[in-house]
Formats: structure tokens, sequence, C-alpha cells
């Protein structure tokens, strides 16, 4: 058996001490994150449910996808959706701004655009995600791209 040294103990020291920070703040970032997100959810509610707007389309002037989304994706939604340009919009809207916090709290951090985001009134909102799929199509695989356009065409206002 080997024998067992201070440093074994340390990182278990370290946590039972700081514990009393720890939890506490945890359970202050859980509650913040629930308030945003009850918050993000009764502003679309109110904003933009009561104006007829079900959907937010994010995307950017990427090779890859502007045409697409420009030409098939916004004048299938029309006035029913906000869109939010990252390339032009990007950097002008300020937090205040509901596109930009709907989001940047709903987005993720990973495969964040381009997203068709589309709303209900309770909160349970759906999210097609395209950057992969526009990755797998550069390389040839183009199912889950017309997945993802099905999905497009399944949401269009006329079925929404």
């Amino acid at each position: 058996m080997s024998t067992l040294k201070a440093n074994d103990y340390r990182g278990a020291l370290i946590a039972v001490v700081l514990s009393p920070i720890i939890i506490p703040v945890a359970v202050a970032v859980l509650l913040c994150w629930l308030v945003a997100s009850a918050a993000v959810v009764v502003a679309v509610s109110l904003i933009w449910r009561t104006r007829g707007i079900s959907f937010l389309v994010v995307y950017s002037d990427s090779a890859q996808w502007k045409r697409y989304f420009e030409e098939e994706v916004l004048p299938i939604f029309g006035s029913r959706a906000r869109v939010l340009n990252l390339s032009t919009d990007g950097g002008l809207k300020k937090w205040w701004y509901l596109d930009w916090w709907v989001y940047r709290h709903c987005a993720g951090y990973r495969n964040r655009f381009p997203i068709i985001l589309r709303f209900s009134s309770l909160g349970r909102w759906k999210v097609i995600r395209f950057y992969e799929a526009f990755i797998q199509a550069k390389k040839g695989k183009i199912q889950a791209l017309e997945e993802a356009k099905t999905l497009v065409c399944n949401w269009s206002p006329k079925n929404a």
C-alpha cells in the first residue's frame, strides 16, 4: 500500500473550505439564469407574439448560406419573422434590443448561427441549426441540409 501524502488531501480540503462560498454562488447563478430565461419568454410573448411574430432568423453574410437565407428562408416567413444579420447588425445591436437578447440567450455557444427560432406562447421554443448542415453539404453530404430545409418548409407561417 502506498502512503498518502498531504497533497492527496489538498483538493478535498480546499473543496470543503470553499463549499460555503461555492454553493451559494452556484445557486445565485442558477437563479439569475432562470430569471433571465423567464424574462426572455415573457418579453417575446408580450412584444412579438402579440404582433404576430413567431420566428427569429439569425444568419450572416457568409458565402455558404447568405443566398439561401435571403432567397429561400426570408420570403417564406416574411413579416412573421424578426431578422438578425450578424454581419450587418451584429456590431450595431446593443444588449437592450430584444432580438439580440433572444439570440444571445437562446443560441448557445456552439453551432450558433445560422439558426431559426420558432416561438410558442408558453416558451417551448424550437430551433433549427444550420451550421453543421452547411458544413456537411460543403463536403458533399446533403442529407442534414435537406432535413433542415424540410423543417423550414414545415415551419412556414401557413403551417405554423
